[in-house]
């Protein structure tokens, strides 16, 4: 677990695919180390798990649990891109 302070809370998003109905929320973290250029993460959280961002607000000092992950695909014109997620499995209040 770290500690970050929550700089943005995107809106819950939801719809509807072949398999079901999904949902998905995106928060914007800062890293709380002491430098001159703070590290940010784009925190996905999705399914079950949006309900770990009820009751966080924009400023407050959470410590996060995610895993990042990479994956590569093929464009059209066949080059691969990566490309990292930050799936975000634990959010608490400090």
């Amino acid at each position: 677990m770290t500690k970050f302070r929550v700089k943005k809370i995107l809106p819950l998003q939801s719809g509807t695919n072949a398999r079901g109905e999904w949902k998905s929320q995106e928060i914007i973290v800062e890293d709380l180390a002491d430098v001159q250029y703070p590290n940010q993460l784009l925190l996905r959280c999705t399914g079950d798990r949006t309900a770990t961002v009820k009751g966080i607000q924009e400023g407050d000092l959470v410590d996060v649990g995610y895993t990042a992950t990479v994956r590569a695909f093929n464009t059209h014109d066949g080059r691969c891109l990566y490309v990292q997620e930050n799936r975000c499995w634990r959010m608490d209040r400090c």
